[in-house]
């Protein structure tokens, strides 16, 4: 009996070495090949839920009835304090002063964020100093942490936050850097 079970794991052992190596050539030279397609996918459903964010968040955001502008630190500015958040791309940053407007005023702020022209190319840096909030009857809709110097934001996407790239040229991108810069102050 015994004789049998070694017989048989043995066949079983070889059966399973001719398979590794008859697979493997045809696995390593497809690597890269299913690696693309991998990469592809996902760039793909990431694209497609960054554009859904951009529609939501800027180019269709809801009316809104309050705004919270927040100047950022990359330091905390008094002892103890607690993170604001943790950026796309890790740095720490606490909030230094923030300005909450209401009614009317946050539907003119919230129209001037809606005229911005972005894309979805990202950025390959993000060094924020602000970050806005939008509600409508007490419920966040966006919050978005923006960098002026780099020209980009981060917007939720999904299950992570994806970086958006302003076209500094567009009059309202002036328009919406000055009013933030003048409501809590520009970017250290």
């Amino acid at each position: 009996m015994w004789q049998r079970t070694r017989r048989f794991i043995k066949i079983c052992l070889i059966t399973l070495l001719v398979c590794v190596i008859v697979a493997a050539p045809f696995v390593w030279f497809q690597r890269d090949e299913i690696g693309n397609e991998i990469h592809q996918a996902i760039n793909s459903y990431r694209e497609a839920n960054l554009k859904e964010s951009i529609k939501f968040c800027i180019a269709e955001l809801p009316a809104v009835d309050r705004v919270v502008v927040m100047k950022l630190a990359h330091e905390p500015v008094s002892a103890g304090q607690s993170k604001f958040t943790t950026t796309v791309l890790g740095d720490d940053l606490y909030l230094a002063k923030e300005v909450t407007i209401d009614g009317e005023g946050a539907e003119v702020l919230a129209s001037l964020w809606r005229k911005q022209r972005v894309t979805s190319d990202g950025a390959s840096c993000h060094n924020p100093h602000h970050a806005i909030r939008f509600y409508a009857k007490g419920k966040l809709l966006c919050e978005t942490i923006i960098c002026f110097h780099c020209d980009n934001a981060s917007i939720p996407n999904s299950y992570w936050r994806d970086l958006i790239m302003f076209d500094n040229q567009n009059p309202a991108y002036q328009e919406l850097k000055a009013k933030i810069e003048e409501l809590v102050g520009g970017g250290d």
